[in-house]
């Protein structure tokens, strides 16, 4: 008999972000924004108890609870239970839960990407990523364990998303997670990326990337099979030999013959008017390519994400390995990430939760962004409310409360000697 599958679901937010990953064998987990749920979904557009996804008939399935917006399975709403099947997106609200419904023990596994060693102790390995969601990291729980001193323990994190994109986050490590050389946050990864964890480098390699292959080179693999297949067959030396001259002369032709008859000048109209042609179809690719970056910033300087983000969908489309459109798809998610800080701390401040927490989310904020400024601000608002509270609370002693208000100041000004000295830090 063999195992059970293994069911995972990967729970990701309006902005992109991973927020959350379950892993079940059976059973049932309700989903929703009371804190009684399994999975919390805290948003105002999410029931309290919206949907479930249970097990049963060896299968996995989601069913609506009565809630007030609905649940949809790639793309429509569902009005009964519904069969859930490996790489279905259900959407709950502003969440996107990405389900992934194991592999049965007898199917090959799916390798997503694989990462080549080229220095340190990793030198010649090969990590095969097979899972939607792996760890990597210097710990033995992870999926790809590099044992060296740069890399933290959990160092990183690649996910597999619909429509075969793999993100990499890093977290939080303290040695840095680098893309083709550029520190980054999170990032979307590409066929021969270089990426670094640390001092440990790795080549990027995507199996299901697709290569293209020029006609020369179809022709060369060609020859060489046909060689490969007279000497196995072991037809004369002589005919073999004679064969493979052959074959190498048609390929000296191919490939040169055209190059040297045009340095000659000998190319014909039509041939030299197509060449042309292709060559300004270029440029207005790139053209287009320059403005739509121009275009983009031009939204995030008016910090309209939604319309950024459009934008770059359309150019996608037309040039998904552009360097250019790859470098501002991972502007965008820093971008993401930045506004989501910013709310998130907003709201803990607004609600008296966690103030310290609030305060680290919006130091975190990075100076190339465009929501830095909006940061800064808010860093001032809380700086002014708390140096309000200080006068009123703090005046009659250091009692709890006083205590609180003085860490969360020194959060905001590390070095403030006379508030270290109140709390009888050296």
């Amino acid at each position: 008999m063999g195992k059970k599958p293994v069911y995972n679901l990967i729970v990701e937010d309006r902005y992109g972000t991973i927020t959350d990953e379950y892993t079940f064998e059976e059973g049932e987990l309700i989903i929703g924004r009371s804190k009684q749920s399994d999975v919390i979904l805290p948003s105002d557009n999410v029931s309290r108890k919206h949907a479930r996804i249970f097990t049963a008939e060896g299968g996995c399935f989601v069913e609506d609870l009565s809630s007030s917006n609905g649940v949809f399975v790639n793309g429509k709403r569902i009005q009964e239970r519904q069969e859930l099947r490996d790489r279905f997106v259900v959407r709950i609200g502003d969440y996107h839960i990405h389900f992934n419904g194991g592999v049965p023990e007898k199917e090959e596994e799916q390798i997503y990407l694989r990462l080549v060693g080229l220095n340190l102790v990793a030198a010649d390995e090969i990590f095969e990523i097979k899972s939607v969601a792996s760890l990597l990291g210097r710990g033995k729980d992870c999926a790809v364990t590099i044992v060296d001193p740069s890399v933290s323990r959990v160092h990183a994190k690649i996910t597999y998303l619909q429509g075969g994109v793999l993100k990499i986050e890093d977290n939080n490590s303290s040695n840095g997670t680098f893309l083709n050389a550029e520190r980054i946050k999170s990032a979307i990864l590409a066929e021969g990326d270089k990426l670094r964890l640390g001092n440990v480098e790795f080549l990027v390699e995507i199996p299901s990337a697709e290569t293209a292959e020029t006609e020369p080179g179809k022709l060369h693999g060609l020859l060489h099979r046909l060689a490969s297949f007279v000497m196995e067959r072991q037809v004369k030396i002589l005919w073999g030999v004679t064969l493979f001259a052959l074959a190498l002369v048609v390929t000296l032709l191919v490939l040169y013959v055209p190059e040297f008859l045009g340095k000659r000048g000998a190319q014909a109209p039509e041939v030299k008017e197509a060449r042309q042609v292709q060559e300004q179809a270029a440029e207005v690719k790139k053209i287009d390519i320059a403005g739509a970056m121009k275009e983009i910033e031009a939204f995030l300087k008016e910090k309209d994400l939604d319309r950024a983000v459009a934008a770059l969908e359309k150019i996608k489309a037309e040039a998904p390995f552009d360097q250019a459109v790859r470098k501002m798809e991972n502007r965008l998610i820093r971008e993401r990430e930045a506004f989501k800080r910013i709310s998130e701390a907003f709201q803990k401040f607004s609600k008296n939760e966690d103030v310290g927490g609030a305060i680290r989310q919006l130091k975190g904020v990075e100076k190339e962004s465009v929501y830095f400024g909006d940061a800064e601000m808010e860093l001032n608002f809380i700086k002014d409310e708390l140096t309000k509270k200080r006068k009123q609370i703090c005046s009659s002693g250091t009692g709890k409360k006083c205590r609180e208000v003085l860490q969360n100041l020194l959060i905001l000004d590390p070095e403030n000697k006379e508030i270290k000295k109140k709390l009888g830090i050296k």
